[in-house]
């Protein structure tokens, strides 16, 4: 199934672009996109759409923070819906959650994870088929998210980043914009740390009324728009926020989704699956991430995946690799000693 990209996201990319001194013409003309097409956001266009704008950018200006520097440039409310659903949250956490629920409306093959284990982070979840455009679209996003924040509160400052690409010679204006904190380069994973207190800090633009109803209007928008994407998908993406709530049952996730519970499961029935295996098949890759970071802490792991006992976590982990956990731990730990 071809993956297709929200038109808003070409449309911001485009934005940013321009303001660092490319001209819209000749970007339009790479991507074969009229200005009336963009002026609808909530079509979509296939993804090599989103490569070719990039590569042709590249082209032009390869400079390695060219990617930090069009996203920094890209002004609050390119981004359309998902914009404003970060602006109305009454703080900074709730607009990283808000924005991890809904961020396939903007980035169809990047996603938002919250981890809270060791501080909090916001990951960069990239599936981008090419290495080199993966590198890009995360130090794009990482940029973007610091951006937006910075926009909506005084009090937003982030203690780290962490980025995919190789170490470069910094730019003045990256350096100004991006490394108000450390950052370390050539990770496995492209992310934010928060500065102590940031999370809950509360947002200059904060209106609850004006949330509930852009977050009734991204839920529609969501499924009108990405009805093509398997069903499969769309769940999984609920996961993240979902256990972060604590609301995580099938009928949770069904509401969620304006379904009813039986249309949810004749749905998940259809793909072959049950909504048990989506959510083990999530828990497993989470728990497998979070250990390949080095955090060997079984409790932090089962209270970030849901879990309401330790050895419920044990069993599944025994059954996902036929040993229990400690005994996966102590074989990592000698294996890297």
């Amino acid at each position: 199934m071809k993956r297709m990209v929200p038109l808003s996201t070409i449309s911001a990319m485009i934005a940013g672009l321009i303001n660092v001194g490319f001209e819209s013409e000749s970007l339009l003309d790479a991507i074969g996109v009229s200005q009336q097409q963009l002026d609808d956001p909530f079509s979509s266009v296939p993804s090599e759409y989103f490569e070719r704008l990039w590569m042709l950018a590249v082209s032009k200006d390869p400079s390695p923070d060219l990617p930090s520097r069009a996203a920094m440039a890209t002004p609050f409310g390119a981004f359309g819906l998902i914009d404003h659903l970060a602006g109305s949250a009454q703080t900074v956490g709730e607009g990283f959650l808000t924005l991890q629920f809904f961020f396939q409306l903007v980035a169809t093959a990047i996603e938002l994870q919250i981890e809270h284990t060791n501080g909090d982070w916001v990951w960069i979840l990239n599936r981008h088929d090419s290495k080199p455009l993966a590198m890009i679209t995360d130090l794009w996003s990482v940029a973007m998210l610091i951006n937006r924040f910075r926009s909506l509160t005084k009090t937003f400052q982030v203690e780290k980043v962490v980025l995919t690409q190789p170490a470069f010679i910094p730019s003045k204006s990256f350096e100004r914009d991006m490394m108000m904190a450390p950052i370390t380069f050539c990770q496995p994973m492209a992310g934010i740390k928060l500065a102590t207190g940031v999370w809950n800090s509360r947002s200059h633009g904060a209106n609850p009324s004006l949330q509930r109803t852009l977050k009734i209007l991204a839920e529609r928008v969501e499924i009108k728009t990405f009805e093509e994407m398997p069903f499969r998908v769309i769940v999984q993406r609920q996961f993240p926020g979902a256990i972060q709530s604590g609301e995580y049952t099938a009928e949770h996730i069904a509401k969620n989704l304006n379904l009813s519970l039986r249309t949810f499961q004749r749905y998940l029935a259809g793909e072959q699956v049950s909504f048990r295996q989506l959510l083990d098949n999530y828990r497993k890759e989470e728990t497998f991430r979070m250990l390949k970071q080095g955090d060997y802490s079984i409790a932090n792991i089962v209270h970030s995946l849901g879990y309401n006992e330790q050895s419920s976590f044990n069993r599944a982990f025994k059954r996902w690799t036929g040993v229990t956990p400690s005994e996966w731990i102590a074989k990592a730990e000698n294996n890297t000693g």
